[in-house]
């Protein structure tokens, strides 16, 4: 683990040389001399609000449904029936 006194480890965005900035101001890369700034970057707020995971959740599948054969007999007479034919017995 580094040392505090160390400062935070840099690399040079000239030469990419890394090195510990020993805490001084302004920061000089040891390798070749460049000085440079630190720019802290500013975060904005969230413009909206993050999805739940409810909006994620997928819907349970569903089983398919067992057919029955004398169902489907007893379906197809009754549509016969409403179209005005009688039935056959």
């Amino acid at each position: 683990m580094a040392k505090a006194e160390l400062g935070a480890k840099r690399r040079c965005l000239t030469c990419g040389a890394p090195f510990y900035d020993l805490n001084r101001m302004p920061i000089v890369c040891p390798k070749c001399a460049a000085a440079f700034q630190v720019v802290e970057i500013v975060r904005s707020a969230p413009k909206r609000a993050p999805l739940s995971r409810a909006a994620y959740a997928r819907p349970t599948p569903v089983a398919p449904a067992i057919v029955d054969a004398d169902l489907l007999k007893e379906q197809a007479e009754d549509d016969e029936m409403e179209d005005g034919e009688a039935p056959a017995i």
